[in-house]
């Protein structure tokens, strides 16, 4: 015998689905009181629907001749009693339904002597239907799958009609052509012909025609026309049988009480978490969501960052007129959609607080990044109904893990940290975590030093030595940015470069670089040691429409030798804007400037592509070159990476070269020049100049 199998089922959705498949069945109470009877089981014994509720389920069905228990152990083979008496026989499948209080129970029960394909239909429906998650998708593709099983056919679909097309809201196989979203003109297919017949369609295709066979209907759902369809790749012999038509009828009345109840609970869904001002997601749905995210957390890794902006003294925008107020509210939810597009959660929190929820882990420099967008974006100006309306925007920041082990006292710390930004001035970001905190104040300090660096002439450039393979001497430098802050020595540029970038002082800083690379490649020259001077420049820079112009004037102004300066720019930048790119070097290419191609090799451009680009340079980077020779496949991609400069005409850089072998290799297989420690650190201008007098008076004692 078979136990009866349990699940929680809400009865509002139990009984809608019970009408729309015909099925035998009974639900009971825990004293086996029959509190729901289908048609289809009141007439199997002879009574009208809803006259059995409130009897017995022992009054009308036995178990070995005795009355059926009210709470069944198991499926089983049952008498049942008509109405005038006659017994017969019974199939019966119990199914428990737990709730808060007393188990129920769901009988389903079938006449044996008519027993028939629908029988077994009805009982793979059914148990699929009660067994699978109550949720549209989840049950509109299963119940799809079964049909299309059932029927024997190749496709299924179900979609509604929009003008002359037929989207599709579930397809098995889910395929892109014809899959869920999918938009099929309706010209020419089965579906049409489905509409036309206004109801059930049953075709045994055309072979001649190449035209399989297909079953469908359709039916209307709210306010949308809907085409349940069933379709085979070969043609039928024969017509469908009635069975089919009854089965294919009973699927779309399924579909349309289960699209129907979908829209209602959308409804519900909407009225209880939208925002009705600016259409967002309200407050619940955000307390909602941490819900889960902080459930979720119990299973496995999670890290969520929330931001909660909230307006600077709103009161005195409500006081222009409150009609404002809702407008600046209502613009400020569309800014914000834009701000944070990857956001999973945008939500109007309270009043004039909002809040975005980030699932992607995000480092404190990020999260930093990011308010400071919500800021900018929430703090531009406003136009309301002839009204300029000028209001700032602070921002708390709460992380996971590590601000709270719950979703309450995440959100209440949430708003500790934008009253604690309130507090330090208008347009402030702050976050909750003591750490984050102290890590921003460093970065805003930095950047406050950085600001006045160029000022303070707190800038220099370091040089190291560029060396000819062949000869050893040294015949140029690169010069590599070096801050030196007050009471702090020197900075390197991985400490700064990524702050002057968010703090719009890249270009200024690119600028002086260049100034700076010409004026000392002419000093050198004038003091009759003329060294090629090499220099980077950041992407931004490079793409600025100004960069060639720029680097024409510096060396103009300084009166250096366009052959003897060399801009690098990274592969990345390369491949970014291939078409502002290869405008941008075919300038500097006519200022007679050479360019070099810095980190070759790390980027994921192909040779086809370098091989058109307009550059002098290719320039090897070190972790290709600080394992040759004795890695065999880093000194394949070294050895490949000459030979394309050597075939296409460029000359090939070389960098962190260490040891003599890996010079001498480099040498042998035709590499131009190279820098690294073997022929020299970064050094000041002045210790430069010296060293290399030195180094190439040894090199050459003649």
């Amino acid at each position: 015998m078979k136990h009866p199998s349990t699940k929680t089922v809400p009865s509002a959705t139990v009984n809608p689905l019970v009408d729309a498949t015909g099925a035998g069945v009974i639900s009971t109470d825990a004293s086996g009181n029959i509190t729901y009877c289908s048609g289809a089981a009141a007439a199997l014994f002879g009574f009208d629907s809803g006259a059995l509720e409130g009897r017995k389920i022992g009054a009308i069905i036995e178990d070995r001749g005795r009355p059926a228990p009210a709470a069944p152990t198991a499926d089983f083979d049952g008498i049942g009693l008509r109405r005038n008496g006659d017994p017969f026989n019974l199939d019966i499948g119990v199914l428990e339904l737990r709730t808060s209080g007393p188990s129920s129970y769901l009988w389903v029960v079938r006449d044996k002597a008519g027993a028939s394909v629908r029988k077994d239909r009805l009982d793979a429906l059914w148990r699929l239907i009660v067994g699978a998650d109550l949720n549209l998708d989840a049950q509109g593709k299963a119940v799809l799958d079964e049909g299309k099983r059932s029927l024997a056919m190749d496709f299924a679909a179900l979609g509604h009609i929009e003008g002359a097309q037929l989207v599709v809201d579930f397809a098995s196989p889910d395929e892109p052509e014809r899959g869920r979203g999918a938009r099929i003109p309706l010209r020419s297919t089965f579906s049409a012909l489905v509409l036309e017949a206004k109801g059930l369609l049953g075709s045994r295709g055309d072979e001649a025609k190449g035209r399989g066979a297909g079953i469908g209907t359709t039916f209307k759902a709210g306010e949308l026309q809907y085409v349940l369809m069933f379709t085979a790749k070969a043609p039928r012999s024969v017509d469908f049988p009635e069975e089919d038509n009854v089965y294919v009828e009973m699927l779309g009345a399924y579909f349309a009480r289960l699209l129907a109840q979908s829209a209602q609970s959308t409804q519900i869904k909407r009225i209880a978490f939208e925002d009705e001002l600016t259409g967002l997601p309200n407050h619940a749905f955000c307390q909602a969501r941490l819900q889960e995210r902080f459930a979720a957390t119990a299973r496995r890794t999670e890290k969520f960052t929330l931001f909660l902006t909230g307006f600077d003294a709103f009161k005195r925008v409500n006081d222009i007129g409150r009609d404002v107020g809702d407008g600046v509210l209502a613009e400020a939810a569309r800014r914000l959609s834009d701000a944070a597009p990857s956001a999973d959660v945008i939500a109007r929190f309270d009043g004039d607080q909002f809040c975005v929820l980030v699932s992607d882990a995000m480092t404190s420099t990020e999260a930093e990044q990011l308010a400071r967008t919500l800021i900018e974006m929430l703090s531009m100006a406003y136009s309301i109904n002839g009204h300029d309306v000028a209001v700032t925007t602070s921002v708390g920041i709460v992380v996971f893990p590590g601000d709270a082990a719950n979703a309450e006292t995440f959100e209440s710390n949430a708003r500790v940290a934008l009253q604690r930004a309130k507090q330090q001035s208008p347009g402030s970001l702050c976050f909750f975590s003591s750490e984050f905190t102290e890590s921003l104040e460093q970065r805003r300090v930095l950047r406050e030093a950085l600001r006045v660096a160029l000022d303070n002439h707190e800038f220099a450039l370091y040089y190291q030595p560029l060396a000819d393979l062949e000869t050893g001497a040294v015949i140029g430098a690169e010069g590599l940015l070096r801050w030196t802050r007050p009471g702090h020595g020197i900075v390197l540029p991985g400490e700064f470069l990524s702050l002057a970038e968010e703090s719009g002082l890249m270009i200024p800083i690119g600028n002086w670089v260049v100034r700076e690379a010409c004026k000392q490649c002419r000093r050198w020259a004038d003091a009759g040691t003329p060294l090629r001077v090499a220099f980077n420049v950041s992407a931004r820079q490079f793409q600025s429409p100004s960069f060639a112009r720029q680097v024409g004037a510096a060396m103009a102004q300084a009166g250096a030798d366009p052959k003897l300066l060399e801009i690098e720019i990274t592969e990345a930048i390369a491949i970014q804007h291939p078409g502002s790119v290869q405008l941008i070097l075919t300038d500097l290419r006519h200022l007679g400037v050479r360019v070099a191609l810095d980190d070759f090799g790390t980027g994921y451009s192909s040779f086809a592509y370098l091989k058109s680009l307009p550059v002098d340079i290719i320039k090897i980077d070190q972790m290709f070159v600080s394992r040759v020779p004795i890695d065999n496949d880093d000194s394949a991609i070294v050895r490949a990476i000459i030979a394309f400069g050597l075939c296409t005409g460029r000359d090939v850089h070389a960098e962190g070269v260490e040891s003599v072998e890996q010079a001498n290799w480099l040498r042998a297989e035709g590499c131009d020049t190279a820098q690294g420690f073997l022929f020299g650190k970064a050094m000041p201008v002045d210790e430069f100049t010296a060293f290399v007098q030195e180094y190439n008076t040894e090199k050459d004692p003649a």
